[in-house]
């Protein structure tokens, strides 16, 4: 697959994501107040889903690290790739709380260290921009209870990142 194909799938992949974020966050919420056995089939397919639109935008930044010899940002990418596709096991064990709050600070932790790898590139439109709202996106998952607005800040890292991806898959 050439390099505007996949610049234009994580675009669109994005704009996907910045659809879905708060009806994920809004079934996951109302799931913790009320069980639900088919509401609770339709969280994990969609949860499912949207990891696969996430491990599209990721395999994104991974095409820019690769064709940029960004390092930081091509093995942070692998990382948050792998934590992504490894995290829907996490839905079988959710209602262990611990495992849900390590989990949750794993996941800020490598948005952190993914922001501040954004940031370092100056080549990428919107990078520090898209960096300094990963590394508070991480701030908030680590803090545990700043974690429920993450889900709003992610709305708009992926209209950035549908702006950026979009923009380069029109270069030439």
């Amino acid at each position: 697959m050439n390099k505007k194909t996949i610049y234009k799938l994580a675009g669109i992949a994005a704009i996907i994501t910045a659809i879905l974020i708060i009806p994920q966050f809004v079934l996951a919420l109302f799931l913790q107040f009320k069980e639900n056995s088919t509401l609770e089939a339709i969280e994990l397919v969609f949860t499912i889903f949207v990891m696969i639109v996430a491990l599209i935008t990721l395999y994104g930044y991974y095409t820019i690290a690769r064709l940029q010899k960004f390092k930081t940002l091509k093995i942070y990418s692998l990382i948050s790739m792998a934590i992504v596709a490894v995290s829907v096991f996490h839905y079988f064990v959710k209602d262990i709380m611990w495992i849900s709050v390590a989990a949750l600070i794993i996941y800020g932790i490598i948005y952190i260290l993914f922001g501040v790898a954004l940031r370092k590139i100056k080549a990428i439109k919107y990078s520090n921009t898209l960096g300094w709202l990963y590394i508070v996106s991480g701030a908030f998952a680590c803090t545990v209870f700043l974690a429920v607005l993450a889900p709003f800040l992610s709305i708009a890292i992926s209209i950035l990142e549908a702006k950026m991806f979009l923009g380069k898959a029109k270069e030439k």
